[in-house]
């Protein structure tokens, strides 16, 4: 025979309803939250890890360390597409570690890249970057051209792993380390977006310098930056 539960009974019963359906709401929203984060696309820009920036969007990237420092300004144009300039003070000429050519100087160059591969979770791009540096305490010039792929590993949407492989080709008279060169850099380097407008940057770049003539050696850069995209 089916008896009827209590007043105590019914009032744990019906107590027992918010609490379930509270714990329900937590959890659809959790995993709702866990769902749009995973759906999220990879970081919509990277300074260097072959992801171009959408047309109208602009990035200022600012780094420091060896072989000195640098502000980049770049610009989407769409297509996969960039355009910027670069403004660098070095220490050191050429990042030549070995050549005994520790002279301050200034550069400008004009910074071009285009994404080619956009696989999921790699990106490709290529680089051009031509320009000159003038190292003012020995009256040397020299004319360079940047050359260059690199690859990004996007881990997830905050952090990316990125690769490249640069021939920035110089030329250049007066002082120490002239001549020309054509270094053969391999690099490697980390970003994290701690939110979608900053990115947080390290990168490394070593490599032998061939001499065409003049003297030359190692190349090293190593550098740590932030930069902004608006």
């Amino acid at each position: 025979m089916r008896t009827r539960a209590g007043p105590e009974a019914v009032r744990r019963r019906t107590a027992r309803l918010p609490c379930a359906g509270g714990l329900l709401l937590l959890l659809s929203v959790g995993f709702g939250s866990g769902r749009a984060y995973a759906d999220q696309p990879p970081a919509i820009w990277t300074v260097a890890s072959g992801v171009a920036l959408d047309r109208g969007q602009v990035e200022v990237w600012v780094q420091g360390g060896f072989p000195g420092a640098s502000i980049d300004v770049v610009g989407g144009v769409g297509g996969g597409f960039e355009l910027g300039v670069r403004g660098a003070f070095d220490y050191v000429i050429q990042g030549l570690v070995d050549a005994g050519a520790y002279y301050p100087g200034f550069g400008v160059q004009l910074l071009f890249r285009k994404q080619f591969i956009d696989a999921p979770g790699l990106k490709v791009a290529w680089r051009i970057d031509p320009g000159f540096f003038v190292n003012y305490d020995v009256n040397r010039f020299s004319l360079v051209l940047g050359l260059g792929l690199e690859a990004g590993l996007l881990i997830n949407p905050a952090l990316s792993l990125n690769f490249s492989f640069s021939v920035p080709v110089w030329v250049g008279g007066g002082g120490e380390a002239s001549g020309a060169g054509i270094p053969l850099l391999f690099g490697a380097g980390l970003e994290f977006h701690p939110s979608a407008h900053v990115a947080l940057t390290l990168t490394g770049k070593v490599g032998p310098t061939v001499a065409v003539s003049g003297r030359a050696g190692l190349t090293l850069y190593a550098l740590g930056g932030v930069a902004f995209v608006f």
